[in-house]
């Protein structure tokens, strides 16, 4: 199985992508209704990218750059949403389901089978 590394540097690049886009939720809401539709829409798509991404290339999105940092983010949303995000339903059932999609992967569990524990 080969890496494949463009996964790696966009996944992280669509990571940040969402990371700076999310302060803006609040304002924009209040102030720019078009450019606060277009943020949810975009954030939750990209979410959506990412966890398309993180089922085709497991291996690739299971570098310690981009697994680790994509779970930190997601499980933030979902266990300590700020006050705005509460209405942002779609993007955190996007990031439930790339927790769900991690926490599925076969990829990424050990096999027991065949192995001397305490050896």
């Amino acid at each position: 199985i080969k890496e494949v590394r463009p996964v790696k540097e966009v996944s992280s690049v669509l990571l940040n992508v969402i990371q700076s886009f999310l302060p803006y939720y609040p304002s924009f809401q209040v102030h720019h209704p078009k450019f606060w539709d277009f943020l949810k829409r975009a954030c939750t798509k990209i979410m959506m990218v990412l966890v398309a991404i993180q089922r085709r290339h497991p291996y690739s999105f299971g570098d310690k750059c981009v697994l680790p940092p994509v779970m930190d983010f997601c499980l933030n949303k979902i266990t300590d949403p700020e006050p705005e995000l509460m209405s942002f339903e779609k993007f955190l059932v996007q990031c439930m389901s790339m927790v769900k999609s991690v926490l599925e992967c076969k990829e990424y569990k050990t096999s027991l089978t065949g192995r001397v524990m305490d050896e």
